[in-house]
């Protein structure tokens, strides 16, 4: 609970440290923040709306239609889904995912250990998305599980998509033990820890 507005570094929020390195690496790009209409994420949007990046607030437990509805309202065809849950994120993979993204692509993102990297606990990747493709989900399902984890349908079912997946290989497989994603209070310890480690 809150690990969106707790303070991860310093000051900052892991959502703080995620969006100021996206702003840094990709200057000309819209960064938009996508939240829920709940109370509690009111402190959430108002930090996020006070310095200065696009934020909008939709449906909580319906997130693919919060996030075709964020799409639609910045009139975006397309966009990287960035969890903000992942102080990781590791800029040159979105670099090198932009290169191989064509205009007939419905959805790009990476393979990790022969899984794609969203269902892994490494919290390094994003995936890229057509909002075409997030409206023919929601034609195809009203499943409350592809409701919430909105790109899990795309890749289940790849007959519908025209999906490209990037293998991200290392000379060895990544230990399926290592959690970088933030998902509970140790998780949220652990990498904060870690993030200090670096910085200082």
């Amino acid at each position: 609970p809150n690990k969106m507005s707790k303070h991860f570094y310093e000051d900052s929020t892991i959502p703080d440290i995620i969006c100021s390195r996206l702003k840094a690496a990709f200057k000309e790009s819209e960064i938009i923040i996508s939240t829920t209409d709940n109370t509690k994420d009111d402190y959430l949007a108002k930090r996020f709306m006070n310095a200065g990046y696009h934020v909008y607030r939709g449906d909580e437990p319906n997130v693919l239609k919060r996030f075709i509805d964020t799409m639609s309202c910045y009139q975006l065809t397309s966009c990287f889904r960035v969890c903000a849950d992942n102080p990781f994120i590791d800029i040159d993979l979105i670099k090198a995912q932009i290169l191989e993204i064509s205009d007939n692509v419905d959805y790009c993102s990476y393979k990790v250990n022969d899984l794609p990297a969203i269902k892994t606990h490494f919290g390094f990747f994003t995936e890229y998305v057509t909002l075409n493709t997030l409206k023919k989900v929601e034609e195809l399902t009203s499943d409350s599980f592809y409701l919430e984890h909105v790109t899990n349908f795309i890749y289940e079912n790849p007959s519908h998509f025209n999906i490209k997946w990037i293998d991200y290989t290392k000379e060895e497989h990544f230990n399926p033990k290592i959690r970088l994603t933030v998902d509970n209070e140790l998780d949220f310890e652990i990498t904060s820890s870690i993030y200090a480690n670096f910085i200082e």
